[in-house]
């Protein structure tokens, strides 16, 4: 049976939204619960987050959802009024009832009733020892308020006028989360509109109540501003307290200015000037995914006209240099190529998202593995705050997962064995990012036992994936690097974890799919560190053009290390093939012509080297000519002509010619097979 809500397809994207990050802040909270049992601000944050999704569950009809999130925001209650301990299994009960949540969130998206028990769960949070559970029977909206003639006894009066977006195509939703965030701060003793008045969904421009409360002044705006969608709060003590008003900013996270700042600010804007608040509600608009792409794309068509004017302007100073008319010409196609640059740039910074969005599902992965395998862990996150493009975001789910995953199952040991080793008990994760020229850098470390590198030959020996004499023959860093191998794995034992041997060359594969590079550097007995190198966008990739006559190929600028020019006597050959000391190390060639099949390059007086990185391996691109820096626009091979050897995209410079762009990762490791004079 399909199941109704009154919901319609305008307000779906905004239930869903909120309801995803009251979520998310149970889900972090309660995981920090566990450790930070006296933080009384926390426990507030996780109360309100309960209320808020009873609230808006209960404005589109949501019975069950509305049945277990009240049962939860008693239990928090209970914790707020020192009636309910925190344990282990309390916070395993909260997070069970956070899933339970999310699958309750998709019956509103595909109205159909999931398999949630919400009952038994509801009956489960009854029965904790020490909690006393409200007897009242739960409404499918949120209780009343009722108007009180007289104020509370104890705490202190506060008026709060708040002012929602004109535009706002759900502002009565906007006015019930008012409501709820003032109803979790204490008894509201009068509001206007009333609640009865607010449900029938009528537009709300302006909400004003007035509650007994010991929080704070500030604590109340900082809750409401908040809010999506809030133009402007007004906050103040009735008995001759402070006063603020604040209009929210595009990032209701940041910092709040002091209580002084807030009061200038109100005094420039004016309570009742509407020209300003309506400019303030107008610096966040709401617009599509795809609208994003749209315009990604444009720029991207941009970018190779300018890259064609620039070419053109190259040609005419060649042949008019001095010529008025072409000087005029040179001016006006550098300030465009500005104007271009500065539009990609902002383009660019629209479609970033912080790591965070990735990052913050790790703690409650982590604390689930821990208890699951009976091993300590702290999880460290730094760097959330470093921003990525959506398109990478999306992709780097899945690679950081296995990686973590790796680390608890293979690289940690059981507090057991790290007190015999002289190490803490409780191991610790690191998940960091950082921005590098132009690049990002994402880490995955642990200090445990490190990378056994005898273990993983002999696992790779016998498996098949490796003989005995190419195992006798490695060095170190290709025997760790046999971990990425299809097939490999160390695990004595089949889990849902690990050993089926379908891990990390899922990580590797992905991660190049993404222009990327892994790398992995192991301290026997004191841990392993994975790193991955990404480009801060798929879209537009700075690359190296280089010359093989007769075609031109571009090398992703976040493989190359460097470039090289040598002579003939230079190179070396070592089983037939062709290498070159650098640097006391021996770097293997490779010629793009033989690996392409194209007319085999001169062998003239010198030879450019363009030296790149594939995870810890290193060769040279042995090219004619180096045509210089470029970004280029990233265009699909289609499925016409599927996947080639050594190239994993195309782009098409400014004269209209289409170039190749290579698959560093794939020549390196085909090298064996391609390289040779």
């Amino acid at each position: 049976m399909e199941l109704v809500f009154d919901l319609d397809q305008d307000e779906m994207p905004i239930f869903l939204a909120e309801t995803d990050e009251q979520l998310q802040v149970l889900d972090e909270g309660l995981i920090r619960l566990e450790q930070e049992s006296e933080d009384i601000d926390l426990v507030q944050a996780l109360f309100r987050a309960a209320h808020t999704l009873k609230g808006t569950s209960g404005m589109i009809g949501h019975k069950r959802m509305v049945t277990l999130t009240h049962a939860l925001e008693n239990a928090l209650d209970g914790v707020r009024k020192r009636e309910v301990e925190i344990s282990t299994a309390f916070v395993d009960l909260c997070l069970e009832a956070v899933d339970a949540l999310r699958l309750l969130r998709e019956e509103v998206v595909q109205r159909r009733a999931s398999s949630v028990n919400v009952e038994a769960l509801a009956e489960r949070f009854s029965s904790l020892s020490t909690f006393q559970e409200d007897k009242e029977q739960i409404a499918v909206s949120m209780p009343k308020v009722q108007e009180q003639a007289a104020p509370a006894e104890s705490g202190c009066s506060i008026h709060v006028e708040v002012f929602i977006a004109q535009d706002s195509i759900a502002s009565a939703a906007r006015a019930m989360q008012v409501l709820m965030t003032l109803q979790g701060f204490g008894e509201i003793v009068r509001m206007e509109p009333s609640q009865e008045e607010i449900e029938t969904a009528k537009p709300v421009q302006r909400f004003e109540a007035q509650i007994k409360t010991q929080a704070s002044i500030e604590e109340i705006r900082k809750e409401i501003g908040a809010i999506s969608e809030i133009e402007k709060v007004v906050v103040e003590a009735l008995d001759g307290g402070e006063k603020t008003a604040s209009v929210p900013s595009e990032a209701p996270t940041t910092i709040q200015p002091p209580a002084e700042a807030v009061r200038n600010l109100e005094w420039e804007l004016g309570r009742t000037t509407q020209p300003q608040a309506k400019t303030a509600a107008e610096k966040t608009v709401r617009t599509s995914v795809e609208r994003l792409d749209k315009l990604m794309n444009l720029v991207g068509e941009l970018i190779t006209d300018r890259n064609r004017l620039y070419q053109v302007r190259g040609s005419f100073e060649a042949r008019f240099r001095g010529d008025a008319q072409v000087d005029n010409l040179s001016e006006t196609v550098a300030h465009i190529g500005r104007i271009t640059d500065q539009l990609q740039k902002e383009v660019m910074s629209i479609r970033m998202l912080p790591v965070s969005n990735v990052f913050h599902k790790f703690p409650r992965m982590v604390r689930d593995l821990s208890n699951k395998f009976g091993k300590k862990l702290e999880l460290v996150i730094e760097g959330e705050e470093t921003e990525l493009d959506r398109s990478v975001i999306e992709e780097l789910q899945d690679p950081l997962i296995h990686l973590v995953r790796n680390s608890i199952d293979h690289g940690v040991e059981t507090p057991e064995v790290r007190l015999q080793n002289g190490k803490p008990e409780t191991a610790r994760i690191l998940m960091s990012a950082q921005h590098e020229q132009g690049r990002i850098l994402l880490t995955v470390e642990d200090d445990g036992r490190g990378i056994d590198v005898e273990r993983v030959k002999a696992a790779a020996v016998q498996k098949g994936l490796i003989t005995e004499a190419e195992a006798a023959s490695m060095g170190t860093s290709e025997a760790i690097n046999l971990i990425f191998m299809s097939g490999f794995s160390t695990a004595k034992v089949v889990s849902d974890i690990s050993g089926r041997g379908v891990g990390l060359d899922i990580v590797r594969n992905n991660i190049q799919r993404l222009n990327g590079n892994i790398s992995v550097e192991t301290w026997p007995g004191r841990g392993t560190r994975f790193q991955i190198t990404l480009p801060l966008t798929l879209a537009i990739v700075p690359t190296l053009l280089v010359k093989v006559e007769p075609c031109i190929f571009a090398v992703p600028l976040v493989t190359v290390l460097e470039t090289l020019r040598i002579t003939q006597k230079d190179i070396r050959s070592v089983n037939n093939f062709p290498v070159i000391v650098l640097r006391e190390k021996v770097l293997p060639l490779l010629y793009l012509s033989k690996a392409f099949g194209l007319p085999n390059q001169d062998a003239s007086a010198y030879q450019h080297i363009v030296v790149v990185a594939s995870g810890s391996t290193q060769m040279g691109l042995v090219v004619d000519t180096l045509l210089g820096q470029e970004e280029v626009v990233v265009k699909s091979l289609g499925p016409l002509v599927g996947e080639v050897y050594g190239i994993s995209s195309a782009a098409i410079l400014g004269d209209g010619q289409v170039i190749l762009i290579l698959d560093v990762q794939d020549l390196s490791r085909h090298v064996g097979a391609h390289y040779g004079r």
